[in-house]
């Protein structure tokens, strides 16, 4: 594990979370599944660079995510220049956020821009994420489940505008370009929920104490990232939202209380998540 000291920490993002317009869940029943995408920027795409460049995540079946306590961030890293440069974007604790709570919208989008990609030359960059979810074994004990990707992207004066509208109307008429965001996904097959009654240490310093968990099974099933990419109107709201930000500097952490008396987390950088990101990064961890 590479030490903290490594990285230059910087939370950087307008944080924006829109649901879809899908017919909301009833009660969670279990075993269900929990699909985490990356949606944008894609994988080997280029684009021009801009003071509001967009990031959007997609948590599908999101109801039944609230017993993983999502636990979420994003690193950019500019190819040119040492890790030292690597820098965090953005964060989330889904931690009682309401779209993680049965009967609330299918599919969950959370998004927020960064302003660190207003180079005037070509340049290469990655952006490595990192989930860190519960999951609790019959013994009450919490082995917490950590999954890691990168994508790598291009920002090149004079390219196309990282336009999410135009990527959805592209998407809504062909299905060829959905296939670039399959090696951004992350599924959880969870069969039911459980007490923790020994958490792990490392997972308890991120989002404070927790009470129950995922039990998630080791039959991971496939992803189907398709199924979370932006329709038009959603990607209108997105992009609107965001351009009308009149600031991109905030902390990108979600903001909603915590629920199971955890404490507040908002802003606190975990060493262990932003390390192994930063090992996605440098190709150190296996990622599809």
């Amino acid at each position: 594990m590479l030490p903290l000291g490594m990285l230059t920490t910087l939370a950087v993002g307008t944080v924006l979370q829109f649901a879809s317009p899908a017919m909301a869940a009833n009660a969670v029943t279990y075993p269900a599944t929990v699909e985490l995408d990356l949606v944008f920027p894609r994988n080997g795409s280029t684009y021009s660079p801009g003071p509001k460049f967009p990031v959007v995540f997609a948590v599908q079946n999101a109801p039944a995510a609230d017993s993983l306590e999502f636990f979420v961030e994003a690193l950019l890293h500019n190819s040119s220049q040492g890790l030292k440069h690597t820098k965090r974007i953005g964060s989330l604790n889904a931690t009682g956020n309401s779209a993680f709570l049965p009967g609330a919208p299918n599919t969950f989008y959370w998004s927020f821009s960064t302003d660190k990609l207003q180079n005037e030359t070509e340049t290469q960059w990655s952006l490595a994420w990192v989930a860190l979810t519960t999951n609790v074994s019959d013994t009450g004990k919490d082995f917490s489940s950590v999954n890691d990707s990168v994508v790598f992207f291009t920002t090149k004066p004079g390219a196309p505008a990282a336009d999410l509208v135009a990527l959805a109307n592209a998407d809504a008429a062909s299905n060829s370009s959905c296939s670039a965001i399959v090696d951004s996904s992350f599924t959880y097959n969870i069969t039911g929920i459980a007490n923790i009654t020994d958490q792990d240490k490392h997972r308890k310093n991120i989002t404070g104490a927790l009470k129950t968990g995922a039990v998630l099974s080791t039959n991971i099933p496939a992803a189907n990232p398709c199924a979370a990419r932006l329709d038009p109107a959603a990607a209108s709201n997105i992009a609107t939202a965001l351009n009308s930000s009149s600031n991109s500097t905030n902390s990108s952490t979600a903001s909603q209380p915590k629920k199971n008396g955890s404490v507040s987390v908002l802003g606190r950088q975990s060493s262990i998540l932003e390390s192994a990101a930063l090992l996605a990064v440098v190709g150190l961890f296996v990622y599809m």
